[in-house]
């Protein structure tokens, strides 16, 4: 793994962990079909590289994660969520089949983790991702620009208010663990 994936990943997990992002990339991901490693590597491309990718790059990045998402992602969380609230064949087997749930919980974020790889090593290959503008917007406003491209790939139709809602929770997170922040509030 390159020290980019590295970084993205332990980002990716100090963002999620934050108070309500998890509900919010739920959120963009059920009600505006956004996908969620593309949320937080486009936010992490802000936050750590100071870098807004453009909404080509990004539609670009999203079609190459396509056939992965929808081969394998989707259909581990679609089996994960069928088994929430489906009962066990057998009453003795409750724990059992809750175990099966908690790797299947396990697998399909190792799948997750395994898009955001992809998603590093593309951007890291690809000279348009790694110029940074001269004239960048502010960290916050980076990170928003950022995320509001990804889920404006998928979204038409979307309340305004509902997703900014949304997308201010995952920005704030992602400001959170953004050393950009910090040099800004310095100078």
């Amino acid at each position: 793994m390159s020290a980019d994936a590295d970084d993205l990943w332990r980002f990716a997990v100090a963002v999620h962990a934050r108070a309500g992002v998890e509900n919010a990339c739920l959120a963009l991901q059920d009600e505006a079909g956004a996908d969620v490693p593309l949320l937080l590597f486009a936010a992490w491309a802000a936050a750590r590289r100071g870098v807004v990718l453009p909404a080509e790059t990004l539609a670009d990045l999203d079609s190459r994660l396509v056939p992965w998402r929808e081969t394998v992602i989707r259909p581990l969380r679609t089996v994960r969520r069928t088994m929430k609230g489906a009962p066990p064949p057998h009453r003795d087997l409750e724990t059992p089949a809750a175990d099966l749930r908690a790797r299947l919980k396990s697998v399909e974020l190792e799948a997750e983790r395994l898009a955001l790889d992809a998603l590093a090593a593309h951007a890291r290959l690809d000279p348009r991702n790694t110029a940074k503008a001269s004239d960048a917007p502010p960290p916050r406003e980076a990170i928003l620009q950022a995320l509001r491209a990804v889920v404006a790939l998928p979204a038409a139709g979307v309340a305004d208010s509902w997703r900014e809602r949304h997308l201010a929770v995952l920005t704030d997170a992602a400001l959170a663990h953004s050393p950009l922040s910090v040099a800004d509030a310095l100078s």
